[in-house]
């Protein structure tokens, strides 16, 4: 059997997901936990905070926890913990695909005695197929380019940010996630795998809010922006059932604060974006910054970490 490290052959992948883990600072204030679309939305290194991003691309909600529970010496008592949510968050299920498809990452960034682990390396070593192009280090050459091109300007035309709409709800949500009839409301109260998942997710935000309050950090529910081109073209129908509801529950549940900025005005501007949701360094710079403002407001308002 050939072993993990002889089976990635993609380095430099691997490099890029685990890399800010070995150099994750101590005694930090603030960490956010979240997936791709975290991952481009704070930085708190350039904005010379102690925080810390632990976002990693496309990853489910399941795995925030373990995370968090790996890494919690790097937290400072009393730290605020930002459980990142997007509109297609609580349509992810345990045993979806997106779920599975990049799971080496964890068994990397989850070393140790971690019962979790050998059930990953599991996966890697004989459930995932070993490709020199994959998809996601495709998505991650074109968001380095994107990067690079988009830092602080949006250089996309109108009909290919309309199109760009069109392939993320179509082609992602509907077909990836698999949310049915997206735009048809009813037939989404109807679907059981829906309401499964939904209900799956809003019970792992719920276990994540009371971890934060049983090792005494503060959490906060945190809805990242979206380009308004995206806002406009996702149904209004579609954020009430498939997000605000299940944040409603959470917070029943919990009494946890949400800051929602999923349509913020300020950060509406394409020019903000890479693309259409993804944040440029210039819609980092200004997220980043107005979320440590609130941090700190919270931290002020309930007591300096210990």
């Amino acid at each position: 059997m050939k072993s993990m490290a002889e089976n990635i052959k993609c380095r430099k992948h691997e490099n890029e997901i685990i890399g800010k883990f070995k150099k994750m600072p101590y005694h930090l204030k603030a960490v956010a936990l979240g997936t791709t679309q975290c991952h481009f939305a704070l930085d708190f290194a350039a904005a010379g905070y102690e925080g810390f991003n632990m976002a990693c691309y496309l990853n489910p909600m399941q795995f925030n926890r373990l995370l968090l529970e790996q890494y919690q010496a790097h937290l400072a008592k009393g730290a605020v913990v930002l459980i990142t949510l997007q509109y297609p968050i609580f349509c992810i299920d345990d045993i979806d695909r997106i779920a599975r498809c990049n799971v080496q990452q964890y068994a990397k960034i989850l070393p140790g005695k971690n019962s979790y682990c050998p059930l990953l390396r599991q996966m890697v070593e004989y459930v995932l197929p070993v490709r020199k192009k994959t998809q996601m280090n495709m998505m991650l050459e074109n968001m380095r380019f994107l990067e690079k091109r988009n830092k602080y300007r949006n250089h996309f035309k109108a009909w290919e940010l309309k199109k760009q709409c069109e392939d993320l709800v179509r082609l992602g949500w509907e077909k990836e996630i698999r949310v049915p009839d997206y735009v048809k409301i009813g037939h989404l109260q109807s679907n059981k795998r829906c309401e499964s998942a939904m209900e799956f997710v809003t019970d792992k935000v719920i276990e994540l809010v009371e971890l934060c309050r049983k090792k005494n950090w503060r959490p906060v529910l945190l809805g990242l922006p979206y380009s308004k081109v995206l806002n406009e073209y996702v149904p209004r129908t579609f954020k009430e059932y498939c997000f605000y509801q299940n944040i409603d529950r959470i917070i029943n549940k919990t009494g946890c604060d949400f800051w929602d900025y999923s349509a913020n005005e300020e950060l509406q501007n394409i020019h903000n974006y890479l693309d259409i949701w993804y944040l440029s360094q210039k819609g980092r710079e200004k997220f980043t910054y107005e979320i440590v403002k609130k941090v700190n407001t919270l931290l002020e308002r309930e007591g300096e970490i210990r």
